[in-house]
This record gives C-alpha cells, sequence and structure tokens, in this order.
C-alpha cells in the first residue's frame, strides 16, 4: 500500500511538472508569434512611407499584369509592355501586346502627355493612397487617371477621357521609376 501512494504521488508530481512546462512552451509561442506581428507591422509602415515618398516625387510606374477594357473583358498582360508611368511633369499609358505589330513598335498605342492635376490623399488608418490626375495629351486631347494604391504596392488605375472615350484598368504592383524594366514605345 505504500509502494502504490508513493507510486501515485510521484506520477501526480511528473503531471503536474509536465503540464507546467506546456504552459510555459504556449506562453513562449504567443509571445513569439506577437513579436513577429509587431515586425510585420513594423515592416509594412516602412513600405507604406516608401510610397508615400515615390508618389510625392511623381516617379514611378504601375506595372499592369491584367488590363481591362470598357466592355468588362480583362486579359493578363505583359508588365514590361502594359504600364501607367509618371516621370516628375509628364505620364505615359501604354497598352501592348507580345505577338502584334502596332503604332509603337510595341504591339499597341503609347500614350504620352503632360500632367496637368495631381491630387494625393493618403489613408493613414486603412493604409492606403488616392491618386487623380489629369493629362493633357497629344493623342488623347485629355485622360483622367484614377489610382488606388495599398501598403503593399498593389495598384489598380483606371483611364478615361480622350476622344473616342477610351476606358481601361491597370491592375498590378507600383514601382519606383528606376527600379522598373517597362519597355516604352514610340509616342506621337
Amino acid at each position: 500500500m505504500k509502494r502504490l501512494v508513493i507510486f501515485l504521488s510521484l506520477v501526480f508530481l511528473v503531471g503536474l511538472v509536465h503540464a507546467r512546462e506546456i504552459q510555459k512552451d504556449t506562453l513562449g509561442r504567443k509571445e513569439a508569434r506577437s513579436r513577429k506581428k509587431a515586425a510585420q507591422e513594423k515592416e509594412l509602415q516602412k513600405q507604406f512611407e516608401l510610397l508615400y515618398h515615390v508618389l510625392l516625387t511623381r516617379s514611378f510606374v504601375l506595372e499592369a499584369d491584367f488590363v481591362e477594357r470598357k466592355t468588362g473583358l480583362r486579359f493578363r498582360v505583359n508588365r514590361v509592355l502594359n504600364f501607367v508611368m509618371v516621370d516628375s511633369a509628364e505620364a505615359s499609358i501604354q497598352v501592348g501586346a507580345d505577338n502584334r505589330l502596332g503604332f509603337n513598335g510595341a504591339g499597341g498605342v503609347t500614350d504620352k502627355g503632360k500632367i496637368t492635376g495631381y491630387i494625393l490623399t493618403r489613408n493613414d488608418k486603412n493604409r492606403s493612397f488616392f491618386l487623380k490626375m489629369a493629362v493633357r495629351s497629344s493623342l488623347s486631347a485629355h485622360l483622367d487617371i484614377f489610382l488606388d494604391i495599398d501598403a503593399y504596392g498593389n495598384a489598380d488605375a483606371v483611364v478615361s477621357g480622350g476622344i473616342f472615350g477610351q476606358y481601361f484598368r491597370f491592375d498590378g504592383r507600383l514601382v519606383p521609376l528606376d527600379e522598373s524594366g517597362v519597355y516604352h514605345g514610340q509616342s506621337p
């Protein structure tokens, strides 16, 4: 009987020690998870501030992965040939294809013009930006460009206006101009 009591008390003590270790391990995982989340938040804020600086200096390119027409048809495209570029006081919009010849030598059309209006709105709560630009170009007369950008650099641009009422929607990534690898075709 004495042996049974000693054995049961040893099993009980081992169980208590093991339970305590599991509790410490759980707290350690929660702490590591919270540290990882804080590091991700800090990195996201850093990316947000970098994007803000790029947008203020007017030196960026939206490299499109998808282009949507007025009819709602959405096409996966080559980001080297399809973009919206802003370089200080000028903007370029290009739509192109790999397998065709176009007016610009890149399988499509390139429109370039002067920026006549540039309004940037920063949303700190959602960590996003909204940019409205007005561009006077030689090909389309007047274009309105609206960009929605999140903190990760994902962007959506709607280009509308012009003589024929063009409408294009570009979905892709916003990158600084000096890091972009786009091919700029000929513009009129």
